[in-house]
């Protein structure tokens, strides 16, 4: 509803008011739950090792395609090394690839509750 919307229904009395009370709460948690799970840039993303959703740039090989896939990942620093340690997605591979390519992360939902 638009804030003048709302109004009109907080004039109607007492109900409505708190009606538009809950409505105005309603779009605001809303909008929250929508930032949330926006893409956000790399330079932001969890350094701890922590899984997160990514996007990498991914190169021609063979006959695979390129683009932005999608895939769940961690930060890793070891030995010199470090990236974003990622499984192939389509499971054709299950083991995992360091890359400097991802461009943007989000977080991973909450898991399904028992």
């Amino acid at each position: 509803m638009t804030p003048q919307q709302l109004q009109s229904l907080r004039n109607l009395g007492n109900e409505c008011e708190e009606a538009a009370d809950e409505i105005e709460s309603l779009q605001a948690r809303c909008k929250a739950l929508e930032a949330a799970q926006a893409w956000r840039t790399i330079e932001t993303a969890p350094r701890d090792g922590t899984p997160v959703f990514i996007t990498a740039a991914y190169d021609v090989v063979g006959d695979q395609w390129s683009g932005c896939v999608p895939a769940v990942a961690r930060w890793v620093d070891a030995g010199g090394k470090f990236g974003w340690l990622w499984a192939v997605p389509d499971l054709s591979a299950v083991h995992g690839y360091l890359t400097e390519k991802a461009t943007h992360w989000m977080p991973l939902p909450a898991p399904p509750k028992p």
